[in-house]
């Protein structure tokens, strides 16, 4: 075996570089999967010996043999230490071209290539690299965020199969930061343009690439290998055809430089409720029920997040709790009674979430749901069954799975509507853009279920 190969792998001198720098050497492999690992003929000073031992290094370097290039392994676990040799560990994220000290960590540039980016931007791709040279990098479209400029670019590359040589068109979404952002900020960032684009394009969106920069875009960019959070780098995902994507680059209503900066506002206002909302897409070996529970769930984690506390009902439940504060031999009695009071008036009962959602977006979900309030009060008692079962003594009528899909189907479109309405769509618009679109129409065609009527 090679010293260095195209298939994960790279044997080198490995070291702590917050330690003595010591040189250890090892193998890096599975560079090409989520889960690479470092696996050292002599282990680091100090490390415990066992099986699964609870030991992290923040940051290790590495160097390959034979014209390897230099890495950087980050948030490495130690799963294995021989007594007295080796180590074997896991690490989370490995920069393939150059080993970089923890204080050298702060990144000027981003790029990431997705599972539906090139359809969705297919159009516009197309018209700036027909008649280019190969391997131009040419801006589409720009957007200003805080910290941050965010650019789609595209272009093409050679590419080779059994027909010969060939031009492979892609299209590449960047951030610029000014000023650099530590790893953590790049991240946080990027998975806001990846739910963006799970969005736009109502499927899961995997990055295919993910290259970082140290210095000016146009520089080296060091590869990402591993994973990157909450989605695995590398997934294959079937493309999502495009008349089956809720937004593109096509429509006149949609332009990248005023989207963008409302799509992050908005996901600033979801806070840790976002990564959620959007896991949904990525359930694709879920259960009916599963995805079910997964659209109800987030449609109440929407509204919950996007809608301002009601100060009257604060103010209502203030002046009942105060009443209650009563002196004697039944105030103890009365502290069970306070409690319940207390979450009825600050609480807002989950159908009357998806009463508020579905009158936000009173015309289109008119059309996708003429009686809204038995879908509501239907999706609520079956949220309520799936999450916490239900009182036997009021037993619910359990869906088949063609009636559960349905109802899965419709709350994730009335999810898009409710986030479009937020991004400042108004409902007729947001019913014209799903007019065509084969999830809408599937949903509305159907007879009316009986769990409606």
């Amino acid at each position: 075996m090679s010293e260095s190969s195209r298939d994960g792998l790279v044997l080198g001198q490995f070291w702590d570089p917050t330690s003595d720098g010591a040189e250890h050497p090892g193998l890096l492999h599975g560079l090409d999967t989520d889960r690479p690992m470092l696996s050292l003929l002599s282990a680091f000073p100090g490390a415990a010996e066992g099986w699964e031992v609870d030991q992290t290094y923040p940051v290790l370097c590495g160097r390959g043999r034979g014209g390897a290039p230099e890495v950087t392994l980050i948030d490495c676990h130690s799963l294995t230490r021989a007594p007295g040799s080796s180590q074997d560990l896991w690490c989370q994220r490995v920069l393939t071209g150059a080993a970089l000290k923890p204080d050298e960590m702060a990144f000027t540039w981003a790029g990431i290539q997705t599972s539906h980016l090139m359809e969705w931007a297919q159009g516009a791709v197309d018209r700036v690299t027909g008649s280019r040279d190969q391997g131009m990098n040419e801006l589409i479209a720009s957007a200003d965020i805080p910290g941050a400029v965010v650019e789609l670019r595209a272009g093409k590359l050679p590419s080779w199969d059994s027909r010969g040589t060939r031009e492979t068109r892609y299209a590449q979404l960047g951030i610029q930061f000014d000023p650099p952002a530590s790893l953590p900020d790049v991240d946080r960032r990027l998975q806001q343009i990846l739910r963006m684009l799970t969005f736009v394009t109502a499927r899961a969106n995997y990055y295919q690439r993910f290259t970082l920069s140290t210095g000016n875009r146009n520089t080296l960019g060091l590869e990402v290998s591993g994973r990157s959070s909450f989605y695995r780098l590398g997934q294959e995902a079937e493309v999502q055809p495009f008349p089956n994507m809720l937004l593109d680059m096509h429509r006149q209503s949609f332009d990248f430089g005023d989207f963008v900066p409302s799509w992050i506002e908005l996901d600033d206002r979801l806070g840790r409720s976002a990564p959620w909302i959007f896991a949904a897409y990525y359930d694709d070996d879920a259960s009916i029920e599963e995805r079910f529970q997964s659209a109800a769930q987030a449609l109440e984690a929407a509204h919950e997040q996007l809608t301002p506390a009601d100060p009257s009902r604060a103010k209502r439940a203030r002046a009942v709790a105060d009443a209650l504060e009563l002196k004697g031999e039944f105030t103890q009695h009365l502290k069970t009674v306070k409690g319940l009071v207390r979450s009825m008036l600050f609480q807002e009962r989950l159908e009357q979430r998806y009463r508020a959602v579905l009158e936000r977006v009173n015309e289109f979900a008119i059309a996708l749901v003429p009686d809204q309030a038995a879908f509501a009060l239907r999706c609520a008692a079956l949220r309520n069954y799936y999450a916490h079962w239900s009182d036997p003594r009021k037993p619910i009528v359990i869906p088949d799975v063609d009636d559960l899909w349905d109802l899965a189907q419709r709350l994730k479109l009335i999810l898009e509507a409710y986030l479009l309405s937020h991004l400042g769509y108004e409902p007729a618009d947001v019913l014209s853009m799903n007019l065509n679109r084969p999830a809408f129409i599937a949903a509305t065609r159907r007879e009316k279920s009986e769990l409606l009527r």
